[in-house]
C-alpha cells in the first residue's frame, strides 16, 4: 500500500467530456484521512481552487494570522495559490482529522470574491448541504472512480456548491424581517416604474420612516434605493427602446421621465448613446449603473 492510499480513502476523477473555456470544471474529489503532526499545506504555485469539509476528528485553518479549529461540519474555501491560506493536522488533535475536498479549476476569480464577501470558512450540516451530494459520487467498486460530466453539468455542480456555501451566510438574512422588508420595497418600486416613486413615499406606504427605509435597503441590497429604482427604469426603457414599438418620447414617459431631457442624460450615462442612437446601433451588452 502506497502512503496515498494511506491517507485517502477513495477518490474520484472527472472527465469532462469537451470542456467549456468559460465554464468552471471539477478535476478531482477525494476522502482524506491525515494524523501526520507534520501535516501542513500551505499556498502552492498552482491555478485551481478547493472546498475541504471535515467530516470527523479535528483539522486546523490558519487565515492570515488568525488559526481555528475545524470541527466535523466546518469547511472552508480557497484558491490553491492564496498566501492567506494554511491549513494542517493540529499537534493537540486525539484522533485523525478525515475530510472531504474538491478541486476544480477555472473559478479563480469567483473564489476570490466569495471568499471577499463571505470570508474562507463555513458552517455546513453533515446530514444535508453539501457532504450527502458529493458523497453519492463515491465510487460503487473500489477506491478509485471516473465521472464523466457534460462541459456544463461540470458547471453546474461547481454553482450549486458555491450557492450552497453563500446560502448558509445568505439565508437566514433572506429570512429577516429586514430582508423580507426590502424585498417588499423592491416589488413596489417594480410596481410603480411609470412614475417617480420618492423614497419619502415608498417609506410611507411602508410604514416606515424614510431614513430607516434606506438604511435597511442598502444593508441588504449593497446598493442605494435611487440606484435600484433609476436601474430598473432604465432596463425597462431598453427594452421598450429595443422593441420598436413607441417613440422616444413615449418610451420616457413610461418609464417614469417627466422631462425628456433627464431621460437623455441617463441613457447615455448608462449606454454612451442617446436613446435616438440605440435604435440605429446594433444590440449593445448594458452594465448597470455605478
Amino acid at each position: 500500500m502506497t502512503a496515498l492510499e494511506k491517507i485517502r480513502v477513495w477518490q474520484v476523477n472527472f472527465a469532462i467530456r469537451r470542456p467549456l473555456p468559460g465554464v468552471p470544471l471539477p478535476l478531482l474529489l477525494v476522502e482524506e484521512i491525515q494524523s501526520h503532526a507534520g501535516y501542513r499545506i500551505g499556498s502552492r504555485d498552482l491555478p485551481g481552487s478547493q472546498l475541504s469539509i471535515t467530516i470527523g476528528g479535528t483539522g486546523g485553518l490558519r487565515i492570515g494570522s488568525r488559526e481555528m479549529r475545524l470541527q466535523p461540519g466546518m469547511a472552508f474555501l480557497h484558491n490553491h495559490n492564496d498566501p492567506e491560506i494554511t491549513y494542517f493536522f493540529p499537534p493537540e488533535a486525539t484522533e485523525p482529522w478525515r475530510f472531504l475536498w474538491i478541486a476544480f479549476a477555472g473559478a479563480e476569480s469567483l473564489t476570490a470574491e466569495v471568499n471577499a464577501r463571505y470570508g474562507y470558512s463555513f458552517q455546513l450540516s453533515l446530514e444535508r448541504d453539501i457532504v450527502p451530494q458529493l458523497s453519492t459520487l463515491r465510487p460503487k467498486n473500489g477506491r478509485i472512480g471516473v465521472e464523466p460530466l457534460t462541459a456544463l453539468g461540470g458547471g453546474r455542480l461547481i454553482y450549486e456548491l458555491l450557492e450552497r456555501l453563500g446560502e448558509t451566510v445568505d439565508r437566514p438574512l433572506l429570512d429577516h424581517p429586514a430582508g423580507r422588508l426590502a424585498t417588499r420595497a423592491q416589488e413596489l418600486v417594480l410596481a410603480h416604474l411609470d412614475r417617480e416613486f420618492p423614497g419619502a413615499e415608498l417609506a410611507h406606504t411602508l410604514s416606515l420612516s424614510r431614513e430607516h427605509l434606506l438604511r435597511i435597503f442598502r444593508e441588504q441590497t449593497g446598493e442605494t434605493l435611487h440606484a435600484y429604482q433609476m436601474n430598473c427604469r432604465l432596463e425597462l426603457a431598453l427594452r421598450l427602446l429595443a422593441q420598436q414599438q413607441l417613440s422616444c418620447k413615449e418610451v420616457a414617459l413610461r418609464c417614469g421621465f417627466r422631462h425628456y431631457s433627464s431621460f437623455v442624460r441617463a441613457v447615455r450615462r448608462r449606454t454612451g448613446r442617446t436613446p435616438e442612437e440605440l435604435r440605429t446601433s446594433p444590440p449593445m451588452l448594458l452594465h448597470p449603473l455605478t
